[in-house]
């Protein structure tokens, strides 16, 4: 059978194994372009100086891609110098990590 056959069956059948090969093509492509699936483009972490094999570079807790987008340093763990992680200010503390904070460690 070609691709070119005509009638409904044929046409059917072709339209269906082309269906089912499109999501393994597209996922093919985003890994092409994100190898590591932290957000950021190969292209962009050639950029950024950050590893393209690595969702988190500095291993701070904050994938390389979220980093740029809050701003941070995806190559230093702790961009404002204040003793506390990226990751740890983002999802723990809640606490800006681009200014520097006192946390209270619960001692008085």
């Amino acid at each position: 059978m070609s691709i070119f056959d005509t009638t409904t069956a044929k046409v059917a059948l072709v339209a269906a194994a082309l269906a089912l090969a499109a999501p393994s093509a597209a996922a093919a492509a985003r890994s092409a372009t994100d190898l590591d699936g932290d957000g950021l483009a190969n292209a962009a972490e050639a950029t950024y100086g950050t590893n393209p094999n690595k969702a988190d570079t500095d291993r701070d807790g904050l994938a390389d891609g979220r980093e740029v987008k809050l701003r941070t340093n995806p190559l230093k763990r702790d961009t404002d110098g204040d003793g506390y992680s990226d990751g740890y200010e983002v999802k723990v503390s809640k606490t800006d990590p681009l200014k520097k904070n006192k946390l209270r460690t619960g001692a008085s």
